[in-house]
């Protein structure tokens, strides 16, 4: 008002001209000289009717101005100036200015700029020591309207009161406006009412009363009712220009006043909470203004500082830090001290902060917290212990953090987290216009992840000893709208971890995963990308994976999980001491929808070999899956593939191998261990092997197709039929046989019929059993139709021969590894002759009597029965007794007189390894091929 103070003083000076002129001009025309004093002033298109005037008093019915003459900015009525000529000339002061009513309005521009309407700039600039001075002794003012304009709307006020320079005065004021607003600061319903009382000493006292709706960007009130206490001096310092030297201390009382959380982002981020949202809060409290000189201070109530609460008991009170203000200001720096205090909003427990600021930079802060249990976005938190550093301003805070928090639940959308311990260094920022909540890692440090558990849906996941590390960009980004929209990003690495969904169960050390995922809480929906590598995993405790590479990408919303996965490769193998397979390299892809995965894969040795390829599905609800594998045709040589190293559970039942195989695989698993299952099919081209066994020295020519109805235990759901060329047990070799047989799953072999053509007779097991594991095993060896002629040149005994049928049986045991003949017995089918006239027979004459009888006996012994009684190991010595009943040529004075005889022969000798050197004098093969797999069965006993 100074500008307007210099105004009326300027056209004080004209009054006792006027008055002087009063008889001669009367009132018009003093109306119109002050209307032109007025004018050159810079007050526009001004008004003024003047009732009476004379030397001491000048009595103005009007006194208007502004754009709008019908309705001015400046309209004054019943203005009454009393004066004295000489201080009036002198000083410029008239002794009373009275107001009896008026309207005065005032303007507020977008761009901040305040200016009294009707008023020129040149009438609103102000004076230096010349204004300093009041132009009246005294001021009264009846009922002055006094109305403000401001881009938003409109608000008015009356003013009324009285002061004079002397002895003080006092002032009253009264308004209301239905909207107030300058820049992004809203007041709508606003009451105001005030007192100003200004004693003789310079004292100042004031009280105010402030209701209505105040909106801002970061906090809006509703309701709110604000009381302004306080006292100060001196507004005689500010009369003598001396505006520094005012002194005030107050209290500010906020009574009551609603805080609408939606339309408060400053607040949105604490009292958010999707489960029960806290829509309205209540504000109360109060705060001690004081001013001086040296800057403008801040300061909680004792007993009453500002507090937030909400019907949910959540509440945030704003405390003094060890009896500082919480806000001070000395020239161009700023200091805040205070202690948060906070009920579950959003976690119980105290926060101590810091902070200053330099001239028009930001804010620096320090802050400290240490909080038993609270709730952070939506997480509700064991223990949290958070120190910080950083910066901030309107636009946004910036800090480096160093955490450590136990998460007792967490939850977004469908993702849950449970029992979660972390530690770690962060960077953060929060950008308040977008409510979005960034962290980094500090200096690429990794947060530590103590341990977690993780629920998806329906599925349940467990982490140990996981680092949470940095990868390219954020950390995590959290954006509040309606819930929080949350980005993480990163590389997770742990040393163990489990997940199960419905009856799956993964469990092992994961992968490393480099990772990105999104939820929308609007759209209730969560994506994922990335890679992974390494690990150990294991499925439902049957198929263990490592060694992954891949690629992965998911989708989930409230239909469901979608996922697909690129390997790669992979290590698969079976777990348990006795697996069906040998581990595998595999590559492939994987699709997940519907709680359904499907998958695709191609299978090598870990040498390089291609094994095969395959497909299944896997149900993860109810943990069972299948898949099949197909090999095609796998070649077997001494230095390559072997069947043990495709199926480790042949390992000693099938040794070298050579020939091919082709077989489809099948694999099911589920929930327990006991609903894994598989089969396969397979077609043998000419395979030779060690075994079946440790008995059994070789089995070559196997051809013809096996279908097993499960290779854990090895077992068949129907007698199988393959041919042999050739099998050999011990040293008796047995070719060209066809063998019927069934696999029981009980670790047998069991031998329906196994027939071979021997010695122009048959020789064969029928319904025996035998080990596969090595044990003790019993086979009766039946021979029919046996012609002796035959077995007597396979002999090849210079001398010997005959003729004749035999059947008998061979009872085999195999244990430890060997074979042994017990009880074996041939007896003849009808007569038939043995003959001996080799070198043995020519030098019996000279060994005696008795020799002699016996070897012309066996000249051409003529038998009607013939009994041989068998015992001993197949690879050792042999016992065998032998009993002719019959007739021979026994010797008389020079004579050969036939008569019947009974021939007896006991032999103790290894007589299979003279068989078997007869073979080999006229076989070459057979020399070869021995050699051959003994050192063979030498390199398999080093391995």
């Amino acid at each position: 008002m100074r500008g307007l103070w210099r105004v009326i003083a300027g056209l004080l000076v004209f009054l006792p001209l006027l008055a002087g002129g009063v008889y001669v001009f009367r009132a018009p025309l003093v109306g119109r000289a002050l209307e032109t004093g007025l004018a050159a002033a810079g007050f526009e298109n001004p008004v003024v009717r003047v009732e009476q005037v004379s030397f001491r008093r000048l009595e103005i019915a009007r006194l208007a101005a502004g754009r709008d003459q019908a309705s001015p900015a400046l309209d004054l009525r019943g203005v009454s100036v009393e004066y004295a000529p000489r201080r009036l000339i002198a000083e410029r002061r008239a002794d009373r200015i009275a107001v009896a009513e008026g309207r005065v309005a005032a303007r507020l521009s977008p761009d901040g700029a305040f200016s009294i309407a009707g008023m020129t700039r040149a009438a609103e600039r102000g004076g230096g020591e010349a204004d300093a001075a009041l132009p009246f002794g005294a001021l009264s003012l009846g009922a002055l309207r006094l109305v403000l304009d401001t881009p938003a709307g409109a608000g008015e006020a009356r003013l009324s009161g009285a002061f004079s320079p002397e002895e003080g005065g006092a002032f009253a004021l009264s308004g209301r406006a239905a909207a107030l607003g300058f820049g992004e600061a809203m007041l709508t319903g606003a009451v105001v009412e005030g007192e100003l009382a200004l004693a003789r000493d310079g004292a100042v006292c004031l009280a105010a009363r402030l209701a209505g709706d105040v909106a801002a960007p970061q906090l809006a009130l509703r309701d709110a009712a604000l009381a302004l206490d306080g006292q100060g001096r001196s507004w005689r310092d500010i009369l003598a220009g001396d505006a520094g030297g005012l002194v005030f201390a107050g209290r500010i009382v906020v009574q009551s006043a609603d805080v609408p959380v939606a339309e408060s982002p400053l607040l949105a981020g604490l009292f958010a909470d999707e489960e029960r949202p806290e829509e309205m809060l209540s504000l109360a409290g109060a705060l001690d203004i004081v001013y001086g000189p040296d800057g403008f201070s801040l300061a909680a109530a004792p007993g009453a500082p500002p507090a937030l609460e909400g019907a949910g008991g959540r509440r945030l009170a704003v405390e003094a830090r060890g009896g500082e203000p919480l806000f001070e200001r000395r020239g161009a720096s700023r200091r805040a001290a205070l202690k948060l205090s906070l009920t579950r909003a959003p976690f119980d427990g105290a926060l101590d902060a810091t902070a200053v600021r330099a001239g028009d930079g930001p804010w620096r802060f320090d802050l400290s917290a240490r909080l038993p249990a609270q709730t952070v976005a939506g997480a509700a938190l064991d223990s949290l212990t958070v120190s910080a550093a950083g910066e901030g301003s309107a636009q946004g805070v910036a800090a480096t953090l160093d955490v450590a928090a136990a998460v007792k639940a967490a939850a977004y959308g469908d993702w849950r987290v449970e029992d979660a311990a972390l530690r770690g260094a962060l960077r953060a920022a929060y950008d308040p216009q977008a409510a979005a909540f960034v962290l980094s890692g500090a200096d690429d440090e990794c947060v530590l992840l103590d341990r977690a558990r993780i629920g998806f849906a329906e599925g349940r996941a467990r982490l140990s000893e996981a680092r949470l590390c940095p990868g390219e960009g954020l950390l995590l980004e959290a954006i509040w709208r309606k819930g929080v929209e949350a980005t993480l990003a990163g590389r997770l690495e742990a040393r163990a971890a489990s997940w199960r969904l419905g009856q799956t169960r993964i469990e092992g050390a994961p992968p490393a995963v480099a990772f990105r995922a999104h939820y929308d809480p609007l759209a209730r929906a969560a994506t994922a990308a990335g890679s992974f590598a390494g690990g150990r995993m294991t499925l439902n405790g049957a198929i263990l994976a490592a060694d992954a590479l891949g690629r992965f990408e998911a989708a989930a919303n409230e239909e469901g999980l979608r996922a697909t996965a690129s390997l790669e490769r992979a290590r698969i193998a079976q777990t348990g001491a006795a697996p069906m397979i040998a581990p595998v390299l595999a590559a492939g892809s994987a699709r997940l929808e519907n709680e359904r995965l499907s998958f695709d894969f191609a299978a090598s040795t870990p040498a390089g070999r291609r094994l095969g390829a395959g497909e299944g599905a896997h149900d993860l609800r109810a943990g069972r899956g299948a898949a099949r594998f197909a090999t095609g045709r796998l070649d077997f040589t001494p230095a390559g593939l072997q069947p043990a190293a495709l199926a480790p559970v042949l390992k000693g039942i099938v040794g070298t191998t050579t020939g091919a195989l082709a077989g489809d695989i099948d694999f099911a698993w589920g929930p327990a261990p006991e609903d894994a299952r598989s089969a396969a099919a397979f077609e043998l081209f000419d395979l030779t092997f060690r075994g079946p066994g440790v008995a059994v020295s070789q089995t070559a020519g196997l051809t013809g197709k096996i279908a097993l109805s499960s290779l854990i235990p090895l077992a068949t759901a129907e007698p199988q039929t393959v041919s042999i060329r050739r099998i050999d047990i011990g040293a008796l070799p047995l070719e060209d046989g066809v063998v019927r047989f069934a696999l029981p799953g009980d670790e047998t072999l069991r031998v329906i019929e196994a027939e071979f053509p021997w010695f122009g007779g048959r020789v064969g097991a029928y319904d025996a059993a035998a080990s596969l594991s090595g044990g003790a095993a019993f086979i009766p060896l039946q021979a029919n139709e046996i012609d002796l002629k035959l077995v007597l040149e396979f002999a090849d005994v210079d001398g010997l021969s005959g003729e004749g049928r035999l059947n008998g049986v061979l009872p085999i045991r195999f244990e430890g590894g060997r074979a042994r003949i017990e009880g074996g017995e041939f007896v003849s089918a009808g007569p038939g002759a043995v003959r001996y006239a080799g070198p043995a027979a020519e030098s019996a004459s000279a060994a005696g009597e008795q020799a002699n009888v016996a070897f012309s006996i066996l000249r051409d012994l003529r038998y009607e029965s013939l009994r041989v009684l068998v015992d001993g190991p197949l690879d050792g010595r042999l016992n065998f007794r032998m009993t002719f009943e019959g007739s021979g040529a026994v010797p008389v004075n020079e004579q050969f007189v036939r008569a019947p005889v009974i021939y007896r022969i006991n032999l103790d000798a290894a007589l299979l390894d003279l068989l078997n050197q007869a073979v080999l004098s006229s076989d070459v093969r057979r020399q070869i091929e021995l050699g051959r797999q003994s050192g063979q069965e030498a390199r398999d006993r080093r391995e």
